[in-house]
């Protein structure tokens, strides 16, 4: 083994160009079932190769090669397929090896670990033919505009904008009526709408608060089609990706997010490594997931605003009124002259609520009023809402705004502070 060693240590490149080596070489590359290229690299591998072959010799008693046939063809037998599992079959000689060799106790050592692992490396890697999966972008954002929140008043609007790149506009508190092209509806708290690109758009409050986040963004692949002329209501997940996209903005760029005439956002000195393509990632992934939502749900498109159905715009005109009083589904019916199944169905339909959810809106927008300004009590407020308790009243504006009465209190004095 000695001569054996030594032999292997002086090979070199240029000594392998003798035709009588390297066809000795090539057989035995060829015997091994190992590239020729690894052997001829000089670094002592082929002494492992050996050495490996030795032991694969020593424990199947010169019949590797019959005993490796055999597990192949067992192995298509059980599993039914032609599917070669080398990686697994090179794990299982490997450990039965090992086993014998330390059954027989005859000196097995951790460098014969290290040979046969060569080997079978070698081996079977050659064999193993890797096919890659070319993964294919159905939709790209290439450019991000603009990453805003804005805290609407009562009475905001807008002049109203086109540009030739998409926004996306989320409502993330209250209502407000949004102007798609010909287009008037209203957006309420958790839901988005996109404007195409060249499409005229505009956000008004009326006598409602809003809170909504824009993105515009430029993009392309021909998922964006199912992005127009629909209202998506976000699921938590979807709503988890928005709130990411916003914080990853405010951690780059260093804009502030409610600067409504900003036009081209600054990125800052040190913003963290790779946020801008977290930023795309992020965007394109809410993207799809929207996008997967239309494939497996009714579509939702956007209805006009009741000024343009006279029979629910005379259903506001009544809610409106009663505001501070109360009305029961049965008495608008009476009024409308329709049943009132038919103003149910009618209703839901223009407006994506039922009436009396219509209704409760209503009154907790004029609760939000009233408590901004801050002269009355939460008690004297519902009392005149008609709430049957300042108990009910308060359960219903948490159910409503996420918050108290006492904390939208607090919240409305801190951002005056603010």
């Amino acid at each position: 083994m000695g001569k054996r060693r030594s032999l292997f240590a002086s090979f070199s490149r240029e000594r392998l160009n003798k035709p009588a080596e390297k066809f000795a070489l090539r057989r035995s590359a060829d015997r091994d079932g190992i590239p020729f290229s690894m052997y001829r690299k000089p670094i002592g591998l082929p002494m492992r190769y050996d050495r490996a072959r030795a032991l694969l010799d020593a424990v199947f008693g010169g019949k590797f090669a019959r005993a490796e046939t055999q597990f192949f063809a067992q192995f298509r037998k059980v599993e039914g397929h032609d599917y070669t599992p080398l990686g697994f079959f090179s794990l299982i000689i490997q450990q039965s090896v090992q086993m014998c060799l330390h059954e027989k106790n005859n000196g097995f050592a951790q460098s014969d670990t290290n040979a046969l692992a060569f080997f079978f490396a070698a081996r079977y890697n050659a064999d193993m033919q890797y096919q890659p999966n070319k993964l294919r972008s159905v939709l790209c954002v290439k450019e991000i505009y603009t990453i805003h929140y804005f805290k609407y008043a009562r009475g905001f609007a807008a002049k109203g904008e086109s540009h030739d790149f998409w926004e996306m506009v989320y409502i993330d508190g209250g209502a407000a009526e949004i102007v798609a092209g010909e287009r008037r509806f209203v957006l309420k708290q958790g839901e988005a709408v996109f404007h195409k690109p060249n499409e005229f758009h505009n956000i008004l409050t009326h006598d409602k608060f809003a809170n909504s986040v824009i993105v515009s963004f430029a993009g392309t692949g021909r998922g964006l089609d199912a992005l127009e002329e629909r209202i998506f209501t976000l699921t938590d997940a979807e709503k988890e990706l928005l709130n990411g996209l916003v914080l990853e903005g405010s951690e780059n760029f260093s804009d502030r997010l409610d600067d409504m005439y900003l036009q081209k956002m600054n990125k800052k000195p040190d913003a963290p490594f790779g946020g801008e393509q977290i930023i795309k990632n992020t965007l394109e992934l809410l993207l799809i997931s929207l996008i997967r939502g239309t494939e497996s749900a009714a579509p939702n498109v956007m209805m006009d605003v009741p000024q343009n159905n006279a029979l629910c715009a005379k259903i506001v005109q009544i809610l409106q009124e009663n505001v501070y009083g109360t009305v029961t589904l049965d008495e608008i019916a009476a009024k409308v002259f329709f049943s009132k199944t038919y103003v149910k169905q009618v209703f839901a339909r223009q407006m994506h609520e039922s009436v009396m959810q219509y209704y409760t809106r209503l009154k907790m927008e004029e609760a939000k009023r009233l408590l901004s300004e801050n002269k009355l009590s939460v008690t004297q407020i519902a009392y005149l809402l008609r709430f049957n308790s300042i108990h009910y009243f308060s359960r219903a504006f948490k159910k409503y705004e996420n918050l108290s009465p006492t904390e939208y209190v607090r919240s409305t004095k801190l951002d005056k502070l603010i």
